[in-house]
């Protein structure tokens, strides 16, 4: 029998406006170092953390800001509320923000300054863009196509300057752009039967239009207390392991403009001998992508 190789794995926005942060504030059994996160993510929002999330609407809890604080909170505090009865991993992956959780769970980010972090990416994220309520978004693309179809829409694709942003399968990826251009992509894709939608992102993540953002946030990152991770993270960029301070600087910054390489993770994870992984959600987005992949991975439930 094959040893259990252990990895967490960290969704991106998308699926957290059903969330529900009643039950995680913290207890007089929570270890500190999950007290001190959701303090940090309340201060961050200037009140306690769920009663915040709750005075949201659902396109409020939709943008970035709101979203970004809400995924890395909700991983983060359940990885520490469940860290005693849980593996410790061999690796942690990060999916687009999620990646600020794997590094804060590999010991990378400091928890007590995570929320900072988070948010200060989301700013540099929002004013890259002249107006970020909604002049940019991303759509999802299914890959399986006919090749005369693929080359017509790769076509379109570039003429409209979209740029891939996650490359999430061999059947999926997302592209990002101007509302405009995303739009008119769209509706031909109508017409040609290309299978395409809008998800309800609006700034779009990993492309050259959020270049402005970039060399803000490496100085932050470069400025700031990084540790080198005590857990194998993959950076999502390139799915080559992050071993120390400065290569945990370069991921988190050019994540910002290049396309994330998810599909390259997920395979490196699996030439790394992973076969159990825990998915910290939010949704079973991760779950069904790891699926595809390998149907025999062995996902754990905390």
């Amino acid at each position: 029998m094959l040893p259990k190789r252990f990895a967490i794995i960290c969704a991106g926005q998308g699926q957290q406006a059903s969330l529900d942060f009643n039950g995680l504030r913290p207890s007089a059994q929570d270890h500190k170092d999950y007290q001190g996160v959701w303090e940090g993510f309340s201060a961050e929002v200037g009140q306690d953390f769920a009663d915040h999330w709750n005075t949201l609407s659902l396109d409020q809890r939709n943008l970035n800001r709101y979203a970004q604080l809400s995924v890395v909170a909700w991983q983060v505090l359940h990885y520490l509320r469940h860290r005693s009865t849980c593996p410790k991993p061999d690796w942690v992956l990060g999916y687009s923000v999620g990646e600020l959780s794997a590094l804060a769970i590999a010991g990378s980010l400091p928890k007590d300054r995570l929320a900072h972090w988070v948010a200060l990416r989301a700013q540099l994220m929002d004013a890259a863009m002249p107006n970020p309520e909604g002049v940019s978004c991303l759509i999802l693309l299914s890959e399986r196509l006919p090749p005369a179809s693929r080359t017509r829409r790769q076509l379109c694709l570039d003429q409209l300057g979209l740029q891939c942003a996650i490359r999430r399968s061999s059947s999926e990826s997302i592209w990002g752009g101007p509302a405009n251009q995303v739009s008119a992509f769209l509706e031909r894709a109508a017409q040609e039967g290309w299978n395409a939608r809008s998800i309800d992102v609006k700034v779009p993540s990993h492309t050259r239009y959020l270049n402005s953002a970039l060399p803000l946030w490496l100085d932050a990152l470069q400025s700031g207390v990084i540790h080198d991770p005590d857990t194998g993270v993959l950076a999502g960029i390139s799915a080559e392991p992050i071993r120390t301070s400065s290569r945990v600087c370069w991921a988190l910054s050019q994540q910002l403009v290049q396309t994330i390489r998810w599909d390259d993770c997920l395979e490196a994870m699996l030439e790394h001998g992973v076969n159990q992984v825990w998915d910290l959600g939010p949704g079973q987005d991760q779950t069904r992508l790891i699926k595809e992949r390998n149907p025999e991975m062995d996902f754990v439930e905390i």
